[in-house]
């Protein structure tokens, strides 16, 4: 083999090697691409199943095809300090309605010490709103689950009894609406609440 031969092989070599370090640099590159696009992939899987997630918890508060309403969602609070007349008479019928239609009916001694002058004290208008939005987000609900069972139960045995027992001392001490009979019964005083 000449010189000038030798010297070809050498060059083809070294320029076969430039790019087999070209083609190692760019098997890397795309290594590295590969595994972005699959971390990628992760995260896409993991957006795509929570967004599924909340889509599922949306459509459970979204009416339906025929436009009921999946789940009960709280109505705002009244604001007692502003409230008059008419719009006062209606959110005190609202109250009056749950008291006995569903208070009175289903919370045996809780709901007896609901004295007849509620509708006349501030405090158990609050109350009795908590109560009753409380009660229609726990049972209006279009399934039971696990946590809106413990929070039925919350409700029975934590969250009625002492609203119960603040309605109870408001209506008792220095109510000018009523009365005690001397068997401890309220009695309605002329000009005071039905």
């Amino acid at each position: 083999m000449t010189d000038v031969a030798l010297q070809n092989v050498v060059v083809q070599l070294a320029e076969t090697a430039e790019k087999l370090a070209g083609l190692e640099r760019l098997v890397a590159e795309l290594g590295a691409d590969i595994r972005q696009q699959a971390e990628r992939a992760g995260h896409v899987q993991a957006l795509e199943e929570a967004l599924a997630g909340l889509t599922a918890k949306v459509s459970e508060v979204l009416p339906d095809e025929q436009g009921a309403s999946r789940a009960y969602a709280p109505r705002p609070a009244p604001c007692w300090w502003k409230l008059s007349g008419e719009a006062r008479d209606a959110e005190i019928g609202r109250l009056r309605g749950f008291v006995q239609q569903v208070y009175r009916p289903g919370f045996g001694h809780l709901a007896a010490r609901l004295r007849p002058c509620w509708e006349s004290h501030e405090l158990c208008l609050y109350c009795l709103d908590i109560a009753a939005e409380l009660h229609a987000v726990l049972y209006l609900q279009s399934r039971r689950t696990v946590p809106l069972l413990n929070g039925q139960a919350e409700y029975a045995t934590r969250v009625l009894p002492p609203l119960a027992d603040l309605m109870s001392v408001e209506t008792r001490s220095g109510c000018q609406h009523h009365a005690l009979a001397p068997d401890g019964m309220p009695v309605t005083v002329r000009g005071g609440p039905p």
